[in-house]
């Protein structure tokens, strides 16, 4: 089995930064929950709505504490979870990086509570604007923005939608990059077919590689883990 260490820092002070986001009582459900659910997508949507509860008041925000399962935590002590975890997973090395990114676009001419864009800024690292929603550069700022917090263009698959009577949108990114410590040979490369969700297949191109490693055997698929030179697995 390969060492699951995490990018950058032990697994378990990983777990520990988990735990202190999350709350104890839910440390033990909330990795198996984030593996379940995509790994790092459910973590930055969880993320999200930790900013979101950090500025919601009354019933909306122990409904977003309960979606969160952290019902026995005050807003603050979330957003001290959350920059825990944000500072904890940040790494950048020789061969690659790990960043979360997190941007809130106000409308202009609005007011907002200082006190929510403070902690978006401090706890969440979020980077704020104002715009002009109505207008087309709107599109143009945030996909820039996503572009540059998801390694690039190719990390942006088409311009957000933006409506123009929207007051506020929140967006975040995770950047990832690593090279696996023993790299696939472009000769290996061979088509083959591939089987959608929905039972059809369609033909595209295999990675092929003999070697050694750990695999996950599930209903329907087979997964393998290569480890990669920021000591991550991919």
């Amino acid at each position: 089995m390969n060492d699951r260490k995490g990018f950058g820092s032990n697994f378990g002070f990983l777990m520990a930064a988990v735990g202190s986001a999350v709350g104890l009582g839910n440390i033990w459900g909330f990795p198996n929950k984030m593996g379940a659910n995509g790994g790092f997508p459910f973590l930055i949507l969880y993320l999200a709505l930790a900013l979101c509860t950090s500025g919601a008041q009354g019933a909306t925000r122990q409904e977003l504490l309960g979606a969160l399962q952290a019902g026995s935590m005050d807003a603050a002590a979330l957003a001290e979870g959350a920059k825990t975890l944000f500072t904890s997973l940040y790494s950048t090395g020789e061969y690659g990086h790990l960043k979360l990114g997190a941007s809130l676009w106000l409308a202009k001419g609005l007011t907002f509570e200082k006190t929510f864009l403070q902690t978006a800024a401090d706890a969440f690292f979020a980077d704020v604007y104002e715009t002009d929603f109505s207008s087309e550069g709107a599109a143009k700022a945030i996909s820039d923005w996503l572009a540059s917090h998801c390694g690039g263009k190719k990390g942006v698959a088409a311009p957000p939608a933006v409506d123009a009577d929207t007051l506020m949108a929140l967006y975040t990114a995770i950047d990832f990059q690593d090279e696996w410590i023993s790299c696939f040979s472009e000769k290996a490369t061979a088509p083959a077919a591939f089987t959608r969700a929905d039972g059809s297949s369609v033909t595209c191109d295999f990675l092929n590689k003999g070697d050694s490693g750990s695999f996950l055997r599930g209903t329907g698929y087979t997964a393998a883990s290569l480890s990669c030179k920021e000591r991550s697995t991919m």
